[in-house]
């Protein structure tokens, strides 16, 4: 199917850049107002956060996409995105090609998962040896 699990090297934040910068983001943008007005509940904190992504990050101008917000950049392809429908049922997952069924997906256990043997990627440029030299 032409799909690769890619995992990144440990302690590497520049092959996780886009999540990591989210997560500055989060830290120097979202983390002080909470110091200012601490939630009194995890549904709150939830709520708040869900309406600071909303009203905030998905509305400013990012760098990243050319000066556009996310909301301008995904509102004209929000036609491609496949909702799942009322009845989805997460016993049965299954993967289609060209409109035929060709896979039934597998549950992973997280437990499990976390202990699987990693490999160096393929697509890695530069392995934690020769990282750790260059400092």
């Amino acid at each position: 199917m032409g799909i690769t699990l890619i995992h990144t090297q440990p302690y590497d934040p520049q092959s996780k850049g886009k999540i990591e910068r989210f997560f500055r983001t989060v830290q120097t943008r979202f983390y002080p107002l909470l110091e200012l007005d601490p939630p009194k509940s995890f549904e709150e904190l939830n709520e708040r956060f869900g309406r600071w992504l909303e009203e905030e990050y998905h509305r400013k101008p990012h760098a990243s996409l050319a000066g556009k917000t996310p909301h301008e950049v995904f509102q004209p392809q929000v036609e491609r995105v496949a909702w799942i429908e009322d009845h989805y049922d997460e016993r049965d997952v299954y993967v289609y090609e060209d409109g035929k069924q060709v896979a039934e997906a597998i549950r992973v256990r997280l437990e499990d998962n976390a202990y699987v043997k990693r490999h160096r990627s393929p697509f890695a440029t530069v392995s934690m040896k020769e990282r750790d030299q260059d400092v």
